[in-house]
C-alpha cells in the first residue's frame, strides 16, 4: 500500500549463480528502464495501482517473481511509527473489527467468547468445546483468496504481534495459522509447543511451497520461563523472507533468531484464523484454548525498540494504537539531481535520512530549510521531513 504523492519501492530477492539481471513488469508488460533489484515510483498516483512482477535472469535461465499488488490511497498523510506497514489490527473490544483502516474485519466461527483482556477485552478461542471450533477468521471469507495483505512470498518481510494467555497444553492447536492440520504443512502456524517440549513455549511451523524453510519443518521459541501460566504474555515474530531469518520476541525481549535456509511462499488459499485451521474443525483431545488480545500484522519487520514499545504500552493497559502519532501536517519535499549533486527543497521542519524506507531515521547534519545539497552516492538513501 502506498499514499498518492509519495514514493513506492518494490524489491525482489534472488538466489543462484550471479550476476543477475532484472526486468520489472506492470501487468506483464516490461517497464522501460526498470532493470535494477528495486523499482521505485517517485510519486505514485491512483493510476499506478496494478500488479507488478520482475523477471530475474542468470546464467541458468530466467524466472518470474510472484506478482505484487500495489494499492494506492488517494490522499492523506502517510502513516508514521507503528502505523507504517500495518495491514491489520484487532483490538477485540467486544468486536472483530480491523482498526487499521484496511477493512480486514474478522468473523466468528462457533462461539468464541470475549473475556477480560490485557487491554480491555480479549477473545477466547478453543478447539475442544464444539464443532466447528470456537475460532476467528481474519477477514471476510469472500475476500480471503484475494487478500494480498496476507499473502507472503519470497522477498517479503512481515511481522505478527499479540498478547496471549493460556494454561494446560492444548497440543498444537493454532494460536494463529493458515494451515490445514496445523503444524508441518504449507503455511504458517504459531501454537503451544506441546509436541516439541511438552508445552508452555511457542512452536513455529513455517512451511514454504515448494520445499520448506526449515530443515526440521518447525522450531520452538523458549522464553526465560514457561508462559502457559495463566498470565498475559506478549509474543512478536519478525519474519524476513528476503534475508531468510526469523526473530521471535517474548515479553519485549528477543529470545530466538532462526535461519531460513530455503525460499518459497506461505500462501494457503483459505486465509488466517485464530484457534483453528481453515477447516474450522481442528481435531485433538488436548484441553484448553487461548485468550488473544491486541493482534497486529505488518508487511515489514518490527524493530526491537518497536516490540519493546508495544509491550510497554500493553503493560500500562494501552493498545499499541495509542503509540501511533496522529496524522498531521504534510510538508512537501522535492528531490532533484543536477550532475553529481542531489538537491532537496522543503519549506519547514527537520530533514531526516535513512538507508531504507523502514529506517532507522536520523537527522541530516547541517540541513535547514529551504534547501540542502549533498553529493550523489551509489547507495540508496531515503529522505523525509519531520514537521
Amino acid at each position: 500500500m502506498a499514499f498518492a504523492g509519495f514514493p513506492a519501492t518494490l524489491t525482489v530477492g534472488a538466489t543462484g549463480p550471479q550476476p543477475f539481471s532484472y526486468q520489472w513488469r506492470r501487468a506483464g508488460i516490461p517497464i522501460p528502464g526498470a532493470t535494477r533489484q528495486s523499482y521505485t515510483i517517485p510519486s505514485v498516483s491512483t493510476g499506478d495501482a496494478d500488479n507488478y512482477d520482475v523477471e530475474v535472469t542468470d546464467s541458468a535461465g530466467s524466472q518470474n517473481s510472484q506478482p505484487a499488488l500495489l494499492s494506492v490511497v488517494p490522499s492523506g498523510t502517510p502513516p508514521t511509527g507503528l502505523a507504517v506497514g500495518l495491514v491489520a489490527h484487532y483490538q477485540f473490544e467486544s468486536n472483530f473489527t480491523d482498526s487499521s483502516g484496511n477493512n480486514h474485519n474478522g468473523m466468528a466461527v462457533g462461539s468464541p467468547q470475549f473475556v477480560s483482556g490485557r487491554i480491555g477485552t480479549a477473545v477466547h478461542v478453543d478447539h475442544t468445546s464444539s464443532s466447528p471450533n470456537d475460532c476467528v477468521v481474519l477477514d471476510n471469507p469472500a475476500n480471503i483468496d484475494n487478500n494480498a495483505d496476507f499473502q507472503f512470498n519470497p522477498g517479503d518481510m512481515f511481522s505478527i504481534a499479540f498478547w496471549v494467555n493460556w494454561t494446560n497444553t492444548p497440543g498444537d492447536q493454532p494460536m494463529i495459522a493458515n494451515v490445514v492440520n496445523s503444524t508441518d504443512n504449507q503455511g504458517l502456524v504459531m501454537a503451544d509447543s506441546y509436541y516439541d517440549d511438552n508445552g508452555g513455549n511457542i512452536q513455529f511451523s513455517i512451511q514454504a511451497w515448494p520445499g520448506e524453510f526449515f530443515v526440521e519443518g518447525d522450531f520452538t521459541a523458549d522464553g526465560p520461563a514457561l508462559i502457559n501460566d495463566g498470565n498475559w504474555h506478549h509474543v512478536a515474530a519478525a519474519i524476513d523472507l528476503l534475508n531468510l531469518v526469523a526473530q521471535v520476541y517474548m515479553d519485549g525481549v528477543l529470545v530466538k533468531t532462526h535461519p531460513l535456509p530455503n525460499a518459497g511462499n506461505l500462501n494457503y488459499s483459505d486465509g488466517y484464523l485464530l484457534g483453528s485451521d481453515p477447516t474450522y474443525n481442528y481435531g485433538g483431545n488436548a484441553p484448553g484454548g487461548y485468550s488473544i488480545d491486541d493482534l497486529g500484522i505488518w508487511r515489514r519487520l518490527l524493530t526491537a525498540d518497536e516490540v519493546t514499545t508495544i509491550y510497554a504500552a500493553g503493560l500500562s493497559g494501552q493498545s499499541f494504537a495509542a503509540t501511533v502519532p496522529p496524522r498531521g501536517l504534510v510538508v512537501p519535499l522535492t528531490i532533484s539531481l543536477t550532475g553529481a549533486t542531489v538537491q532537496l527543497n522543503w519549506s519547514q521542519g527537520t530533514l531526516e535520512s535513512a538507508p531504507a524506507v523502514t529506517g532507522p531515521w536520523s537527522v541530516v547534519t547541517n540541513a535547514a530549510p529551504p534547501s540542502f545539497s549533498t553529493p550523489h552516492a551509489d547507495s540508496a538513501t531515503f529522505y523525509r521531513v519531520n514537521p
